[in-house]
Parts: C-alpha cells; sequence; structure tokens
C-alpha cells in the first residue's frame, strides 16, 4: 500500500510539473535584474500570472542600474564572454554578435574616443563606424536593427544624449531624437518599424515610440516617477519597463499604445532593466 501511495504521489508532482512547464510554454516571459536579496541577480517571470519563477546563477551576466542603457546589449552578456580573445586588442564593452556570430558590434575607446566598431571574426577587419563624428567623443550602446541593416547607438550632443540611426551599407546617420534632453534605453520593435525609448526631455524620464525614420513621434507614459528602460514583446504587442512611479523601481507592462498599464513586481529593492525571453 505505501509503495502504491508513493508511486500515485510521484506521477502526481510529475504532472504537476508537466502542467506547469506547459502553462510556462504558453505565457511570454521576462528576465529581469533585481539586488532583493541583497546583491544583483536575474530572474524570471511570468508576464500573464506574476510570479517569480527561477533565480539565475549568481553567474549569470547581470546588467548595471547606473548605465545609461540598462536593458540594451548587456543582456547580450553571453557575448561579452565570446568576445574575450578579442578584449586585449580591441577593447570590447558590451559587444553583440550578429545572428550568423560572423561580425560583432560593440563599443570601445580604442582611439581616444568612445566609438562604435564593426569587427569581422573571420578576417578580423575592424570598422570605426562613428569616426566620422567622433569630435562628440561619446558614441554608445549600439544594437542591431532586427535584420542587422541598421544600428541605433546613442551620441553625446551639446552636453545631451540623440538616438542615431545609421546605415550598416552606406554608412549613412540620421539623428531621430534631435532634441534637449538625454534620449536613451531603446529598443527595436519586432518588425523593425518602431523604436520605443526613455526620454529626460520633460525633466522627468518617460517613454516615448516613434517610426524607425524618427517620425510619429507619440509619448506613451505621463506619471510623476521616471520611467525608463522599455523593451518589446517578441509578437510586439506589449511594451515592458522599469518605473520609479511606486518609489523604488519596479517592472510594468504596457500595450504598444500606453494602455492596460500592470505592475507585475512588488518589492522594497530594486526590480529593473527587464528582457523578454520568449
Amino acid at each position: 500500500m505505501r509503495v502504491f501511495i508513493v508511486t500515485v504521489g510521484i506521477c502526481v508532482i510529475f504532472a504537476g510539473l508537466a502542467i506547469l512547464v506547459g502553462r510556462r510554454s504558453e505565457s511570454a516571459i521576462l528576465e529581469f535584474a533585481s539586488n532583493r536579496t541583497g546583491t544583483s541577480r536575474v530572474y524570471l517571470m511570468d508576464s500573464r500570472h506574476p510570479r517569480l519563477l527561477l533565480i539565475q546563477p549568481a553567474e549569470r551576466f547581470v546588467p548595471s542600474s547606473n548605465f545609461l542603457c540598462p536593458n540594451i546589449n548587456q543582456w547580450q552578456g553571453i557575448a561579452t564572454y565570446q568576445a574575450y580573445p578579442y578584449a586585449a586588442q580591441y577593447q570590447p564593452i558590451f559587444p553583440i554578435y550578429s545572428q550568423n556570430q560572423t561580425q560583432i558590434l560593440f563599443e570601445s575607446a580604442l582611439d581616444g574616443n568612445f566609438d562604435i566598431y564593426l569587427l569581422n571574426t573571420t578576417t578580423l577587419q575592424l570598422v570605426n563606424l562613428t569616426d566620422a563624428n567622433g569630435e562628440t567623443g561619446y558614441q554608445v550602446c549600439p544594437i542591431w536593427s532586427p535584420d542587422e541593416s541598421q544600428i541605433l547607438f546613442m551620441s553625446r550632443i551639446n552636453g545631451d544624449f540623440d538616438i542615431i540611426r545609421l546605415d550598416v551599407e552606406t554608412g549613412e546617420q540620421i539623428n531621430l531624437t534631435d532634441h534637449e534632453g538625454t534620449d536613451s534605453e531603446y529598443a527595436w520593435s519586432p518588425d523593425g518599424t518602431h523604436i520605443v525609448f526613455t526620454s529626460f526631455r520633460d525633466g522627468d524620464g518617460e517613454i516615448f515610440v516613434m517610426d524607425a525614420d524618427g517620425g510619429n513621434l507619440h509619448r506613451l507614459t505621463a506619471r510623476t516617477g521616471s520611467d525608463f528602460a522599455p523593451v518589446w514583446s517578441p509578437d510586439g504587442t506589449h511594451i515592458a519597463f522599469s518605473s520609479r512611479r511606486s518609489g523604488n523601481p519596479e517592472i510594468y507592462i504596457m500595450n504598444d499604445r500606453g494602455g492596460d498599464v500592470r505592475r507585475l513586481t512588488t518589492h522594497p529593492n530594486s526590480d529593473y532593466a527587464p528582457f523578454w525571453v520568449k
């Protein structure tokens, strides 16, 4: 009888785990960083039914909450380690591999100024993509567009940061946010047609969205307490972000028009830098 009960119990446990895993696979999953244990760690969360799913190992790369754009290339931390062989020669900062792993996009102060570089990992050909704008001395935080034909990065212009779009083939650069006040923490929509970003143009951090060419600018948030670090969901229908509207940074989600805002985390410590796993 005891053997039977134990066997049944084990079956129930495995069935429960199967159901849980099945539910996880049907829901979008968010990664985010938090110092709730006293040390910054990476957590996973089911965005439809907010609950902690897993604490990643302490060795997992954790973005800095003090960096200009914590949710962008820092989440590609694995590339940082993969690019280690190039570190001594090229001094890459937060490098991001292309999808076919043949190119690395990174920022570096290799020539004295912070510029955006592209390195071919086969030929080791190195191209300074922003050398023409070197007089600003600070081009940082590059990210690929979904089709990798374009790159977004931040450039310090007249004391503030603007978001620049660069065409990889032609080298053409366009200032998408030519405005007083820092614009940063940007993310492409999955189809590459829109860009969401954080702007301090009104004094407080708020989230805006624009077309990929800088047109049709819309403000998505308007609350006291900075909203920052926005990222699109994989299906392009929602945006996760961090906000200080409750005092300390927490993770929120809204639809792509700025409506249906929901708070996902509730903790006295900081939760920040969300990133969609799936």
